[in-house]
């Protein structure tokens, strides 16, 4: 987590400090005069960064996400016209020497209408890429948390699968054993003694995500020799399993 806050952080300062620069970097080779650069590009991009940052921690998180739509437009626009309106205050008051004031009042250059139309789309900018990325970090988190809640669903119906195996397996022995005492004692000490490995490996040994495939082969015949109990001496039983150790790791009592 401290990783990924790190990264954004970064990332977030290049970004800026890509944009105060890029002034200089489209001008490369020419003369910037400071005055031009604060006026026209650093203060607007303040402005930038305020609505950036009040939609990406706090408007669109209490608005927008809660379905208040219009109060989240009448807070973005009210912002907006302030920051206008600001620009031009500032403009008016330090550098009236190079926004060509007395030519507009005379006509020449752009409308003010268009003025305006072009300064509210250059402000929707940052408004509608902070909304893109708290929409898409969002859906993360909430795809992210779905595939967990699905995977401990599925870990759950699992357990819930082991702990009916458990009594199911243990009754089942304990009758066969049953049925040896007075047969062949002998047999039947051997039995309990083997169940109680398979009962101690069931119990201690598959309680983690993966195990040991040759672990889970040992299980597995251990259990058929316990489970042939049931069956007459007419009956073969065969089977044949890998005796070399591979190191694969699959699911406890996936067989």
């Amino acid at each position: 987590m401290n990783k990924n806050k790190k990264i954004t952080l970064f990332t977030h300062a290049l970004v800026w400090f890509v944009l105060i620069c890029m002034p200089y970097v489209l001008s490369y080779g020419q003369g910037q005069e400071i005055n031009r650069v604060i006026a026209h590009f650093w203060i607007p991009l303040v402005f930038y960064a305020v609505i950036f940052y009040s939609n990406y921690f706090i408007l669109i998180d209490r608005f927008l996400f809660r379905k208040e739509t219009v109060l989240f437009i009448l807070t973005n626009v009210l912002m907006i016209a302030v920051f206008i309106t600001l620009k031009e205050q500032i403009e008016d008051a330090f550098f009236n020497d190079l926004i060509g004031i007395p030519n507009e009042r005379k006509g020449i250059g752009p409308p003010f209408k268009m003025i305006i139309y072009v300064q509210m789309s250059l402000y929707m900018a940052p408004l509608l890429f902070s909304i893109v990325i708290k929409t898409t970090q969002r859906w993360v988190k909430t795809e992210t948390e779905r595939k967990e809640a699905a995977n401990f669903k599925l870990q759950s119906e699992l357990q819930h699968l082991h702990y009916q195996l458990q009594p199911h397996f243990f009754f089942n022995s304990l009758n066969n054993i049953y049925a040896l005492v007075d047969i062949s004692p002998d047999q039947a000490k051997t039995s309990i003694h083997s169940l109680s490995k398979l009962m101690r490996y069931m119990l201690y040994e598959t309680n983690v995500e993966l195990i040991p495939l040759s672990k889970e082969i040992d299980f597995m015949i251990k259990y058929i020799e316990l489970m042939k109990l049931r069956l007459s001496d007419k009956t073969v039983v065969n089977y044949n399993f890998p005796s070399e150790k591979t190191g694969i790791k699959i699911a406890p009592l996936l067989f």
